[in-house]
């Protein structure tokens, strides 16, 4: 009986760590067609827990279940992300700013004192700087005119090296050139079988597109102008090979301008 229990907790033990090794990184990205090809924005909501965000033009959306880089209920539903360097012990943090101006980056410990600051001339669009940081857990605040950001990091490595925030996407002086931001893409928390919604923006066309991600992939908008006599435009989903309107009518007159006659006798 004691090698059977133990033969037991063996397995169990296996099937627990296999669980646990297996982690979910798919990216999506967006393209469009049909009346549109460019995309303005893009809101995805996990209809299974609730949380939601929009992506900016260019931005790609990046599934995990890994929580430790970026803190997605914190992330203000705007366009940042933090990736990792293991080898060298610091982070890359890729953010969009509004509009060009002055951008505060502080970080804070879990204690709420403040580990680090800078403030420069943030340019509007993408903005990416360094992070060097000691092993520990870190609160990253970002915020300039019309943005906020705030998100956790997670350092692992413990590398010793001299803590400092660096900006790595600006003009810099002699013949070292601007670098380029590697990291395009927005984490978002994601479990197996999570039902998500994508509603694709392009001018007054929206879109909306519903699925349950199981890999990389790109999903397309299939773009479709409706509106009405009073230059109302609505939300359309396909369903099956059909497109519907994804919003009740709003509209006071017919398609030949002719007024919708408003009844207000119950009879």
């Amino acid at each position: 009986m004691k090698t059977i229990k133990n033969l037991s907790s063996t397995l169990f033990f296996l099937i627990i760590t296999t669980s646990c090794c297996y982690a979910i990184n798919y990216n999506i990205s967006f393209t469009g067609t049909g009346a549109s090809s460019s995309i303005d924005s893009v809101v995805v909501k996990n209809l299974t827990n609730g949380s939601t965000l929009t992506l900016k033009s260019g931005f790609d959306l990046n599934l995990s279940d890994n929580t430790n880089s970026l803190d997605q209920q914190n992330s203000n539903k705007q366009g940042i992300y933090v990736s990792m360097n293991a080898i060298h012990g610091n982070s890359i943090v890729t953010f969009y700013a509004n509009q060009t101006g002055e951008g505060h980056i502080n970080v804070f410990g879990t204690d709420g004192r403040q580990f680090l600051g800078k403030t420069d001339k943030l340019q509007e669009g993408n903005n990416s700087f360094e992070l060097s940081l000691p092993k520990g857990k870190f609160i990253i605040k970002i915020d300039g005119k019309g943005y906020t950001y705030t998100t956790k990091l997670v350092n692992e490595t413990g590398i010793s090296k001299i803590p400092a925030i660096t900006i790595i996407n600006k003009e810099q002086s002699g013949n070292v050139l601007p670098q380029k931001i590697k990291n395009t893409s927005v984490q978002m928390s994601y479990s197996n079988g999570d039902l998500l919604l994508y509603k694709g923006f392009s001018g007054n066309l929206r879109t909306i597109i519903t699925e349950v991600p199981t890999k990389s992939k790109t999903t397309n908008f299939e773009f479709v102008e409706c509106k009405d006599a009073n230059q109302n435009y609505y939300t359309v989903v396909k369903i099956g090979a059909q497109t519907w309107m994804a919003e009740n009518l709003n509209a006071t007159a017919y398609r030949n301008s002719d007024p919708i006659s408003i009844i207000t006798s119950d009879t």
